[in-house]
This record gives C-alpha cells, structure tokens and sequence, in this order.
C-alpha cells in the first residue's frame, strides 16, 4: 500500500486531506514541466509578464489536471458540494487571462464558457459510470468546437488541458459519496 501524507490545511483544496507523495510529485512535476515548456517554447511576447503570465497558466493548468483525478481531491470536493461549483466557475480566469495574452483570439472567451458549461453539467449528473462516459463525450465535443476557431497552437493547446482539467479530471466525481 502507498504511503500516504497528510495534507497540511491550506493545500487540501488542491491535494485533498490525505494524498500519496507519488500523486504529489506527478502533480508538481507535470505542472513545473508545462510551465517550463511554455516559458522556453511558448509565443515571442514584447512583454515579459506575458511570457511569465503563460507559463503560470500552463503550470496551473498542467498541475491540476493531474491533480484533478487523484483519489484524495476526488474525495475532498465530494464531501462539499458547494465548494466544487465555486471550483468549477472560479475557473473563468484562465481564459480570461489566455485572452489577454492573446486578445485578438476571442474564441477563447468562448472555449472557456463552454468548458464551464460543460463541467457543470457533468457535475450535476448522479451516478460515475453517467458522469464518465458524457463528460468523455462533452470533452470532444468541447475539443472539436476549439478547432473551429484560429487560434493560436499554445492557446489552443493549454484549452484543450482546460477542458480536460475541469470536464474530465474535475466535473467527473472519481471516488467518493455521490
């Protein structure tokens, strides 16, 4: 059996009460590795910040999808309800801050309202095995309306983590009560 680590207070949202250090490196490692390719690989910005504002995204991003689907924050938000809506629509900034590092791609406004529907819906089925297979649906449903935008290849691919990150890894309760 894993050893498992309690989690101190205020990291429990992102961790959950009790996780396993090996769920805990993949987290951070997946997140450090995107940020860090979206720093080195990413646009040509005139500005710093948004070299830096992108990499923070894609960490958080790449950090939570993974995050998302371990047992301990599955069963974290299963115990509160009303915390995972707040999680779900908390979840407008990412696009918002995408679209402002690429204001001209307003299809990205739009990918993240979708995305957030989408999640929500999911959120509101009872039953895994439900919940599963239409979030898979949603998430391609989610990914083909991304292609019909021209969007940037790095916005469009941090998107597609968004989608999975909230419709896949979040909306979809993987262990715990209800």
């Amino acid at each position: 059996m894993p050893m498992k680590i309690k989690i101190p207070g205020f990291l429990q949202e992102l961790h959950g009460e009790e996780t396993t250090v090996f769920s805990i490196f993949l987290v951070y490692f997946t997140g450090i590795a995107l940020g860090l390719f979206f720093f080195f690989h990413g646009p040509e910005f005139q500005s710093g910040l948004h070299r830096w504002l992108l990499a923070g995204i894609a960490a958080d991003l790449g950090g939570g999808v993974v995050a998302n689907m371990t047992q301990s924050t599955s069963e974290y938000y299963a115990k509160r309800p009303k915390t995972r809506w707040i999680f779900i629509f908390t979840h407008i900034i990412h696009p918002v801050l995408l679209w402002i590092i690429f204001p001209k791609m307003t299809g990205i406004l739009f990918i993240g309202g979708t995305t957030l529907i989408f999640a929500s819906i999911v959120n509101a089925i009872s039953g895994l095995s439900n919940q599963r297979i239409v979030s898979a649906a949603l998430l391609v449903f989610n990914l083909m309306l991304l292609l019909i935008f021209n969007l940037d290849l790095m916005a469009l691919i941090l998107l597609a983590v968004f989608s999975m990150k909230l419709i896949v890894g979040f909306a979809v309760r993987w262990t715990g009560t209800k």
